[in-house]
């Protein structure tokens, strides 16, 4: 996948635009006008943070080709909910190495995702290649970006020492080379619909489900995870889950949408693991 960062943009709108990473949408090929820096073609382009594709000039697009690019991705989780520290981590995507740091406190996801960027640039890897560095925080990967297209950023306590650390960090790395560094979003469990891999039908029910609350957040059943929580998304659990007797699909559908379900584990033997849907 191919990110960029936008610049070079005037209007008052666009100038807010500015540093900003993207990526093009996924599966649309634009006839090799993306590959053309001289292109004065506009393209579709996904932006962080922003709901809606814009339409940007490829001249306002810097490029980093992913053949050139050295990719990190950071991940910040605890082992169970009883944990009260975190770790954060960057992790390689061509070597797999890894850089981990423990964490603990308020903002965890946030605190941890500027952590681990800080213990990573602090070795200053790959110098001289461009670097995609994967936060999975929007805030603290907006902000990055913009520190890193040298413009004057800001995030409340406890962020703020952090915040400076990191971008003094990014200004060194552009000090020493011209390579461009892009602090990207990618959440890991949070994904478009259009970029769930294994069964894009199951991911567009569920974003019906969560446009029209038909979810159910319940303890986790399973031994090893008791303390953890589980989704059912109803669209999808109606369907593979047994009906009661008297009731045609078309009713499993409509019901959930007015709360008219109940979730509960499944009471038969080959399936103590699972769960089954009952249409009240």
């Amino acid at each position: 996948m191919t990110h960029f960062i936008v610049h070079g943009l005037t209007s008052a709108a666009g100038q807010a635009l500015n540093g900003r990473a993207g990526r093009f949408p996924d599966g649309q090929i634009h006839g090799g006008l993306e590959l053309d820096p001289d292109s004065d073609a506009r393209l579709p382009c996904s932006l962080d943070g922003v709901m809606e594709n814009k339409s940007l000039r490829r001249t306002n697009l810097q490029l980093l080709p992913p053949q050139h690019t050295a990719q990190y991705g950071v991940g910040v989780g605890r082992n169970s909910l009883r944990d009260t520290s975190f770790n954060a981590i960057t992790i390689s995507y061509l070597d797999r190495s890894q850089t981990t740091t423990v964490v603990s406190g308020g903002c965890a996801r946030s605190v941890g995702n500027l952590t681990a960027i800080k213990a990573l640039l602090r070795t200053d890897p790959e110098p001289g290649r461009p670097l995609n560095i994967m936060a999975t925080d929007l805030n603290v990967s907006i902000a990055l970006s913009r520190a890193a297209a040298g413009k004057q950023v800001a995030l409340p306590p406890p962020l703020a020492t952090l915040l400076g650390d990191v971008s003094g960090l990014i200004a060194r790395r552009a000090a020493a080379h011209p390579a461009p560094l892009v602090i990207s979003f990618d959440p890991h469990r949070t994904l478009p619909d259009h970029r769930d891999g294994l069964n894009t039908v199951r991911g567009a029910a569920r974003v019906a489900a969560v446009k029209d609350g038909s979810y159910h957040i319940y303890p986790c059943p399973h031994e090893s995870n008791l303390d953890g929580l589980e989704v059912s998304y109803i669209y999808i659990c109606i369907r593979i889950a047994p009906f009661p007797t008297g009731y045609r699909m078309r009713d499993s559908v409509l019901l959930p949408k007015d709360g008219s379900y109940h979730i509960y584990p499944c009471p038969h033997e080959p399936n103590l693991d699972g769960l089954e849907v009952s249409c009240i």
